[in-house]
C-alpha cells in the first residue's frame, strides 16, 4: 500500500524484508492465508488459516475463508463443519 502511495522509495525491498519474517499472530495467518487463497493455492491457505484458528479459535473470517478452500475443494463435510463451528 505504501508503494503505491510513492510512500516507500524501494517497495520491493520491503516487501521481500516482510515476507522475510515470520508469522506470529492469528492476523497474520488470516492474511497470508487470504494471499494464498485469492492466489488459487488452496491447500497452502487452508494450512494458513488452520494456524490462525489455533491461535485465535474465534477468528471467524479464518474460518469462514477455511469453509470456501474446502468448498471449492468439493469437500463439504469439512465446509459444514467449518460454517457451523
Amino acid at each position: 500500500l505504501l508503494g503505491s502511495l510513492g510512500l516507500l522509495k524501494e517497495p520491493l525491498a520491503e516487501e521481500k524484508a516482510a515476507a522475510a519474517l515470520p508469522l506470529q499472530s492469528a492476523n497474520d495467518h488470516y492474511l497470508a492465508g487470504i494471499e494464498l487463497f485469492r492466489a488459487g493455492d488452496l491447500g497452502r491457505a487452508d494450512d494458513r488459516f488452520s494456524s490462525a484458528l489455533r491461535l485465535q479459535p474465534a477468528h471467524f473470517w479464518a474460518r469462514y475463508f477455511q469453509a470456501l478452500c474446502h468448498l471449492q475443494a468439493d469437500n463439504l463435510p469439512a465446509a459444514q463443519a467449518s460454517l457451523t463451528a
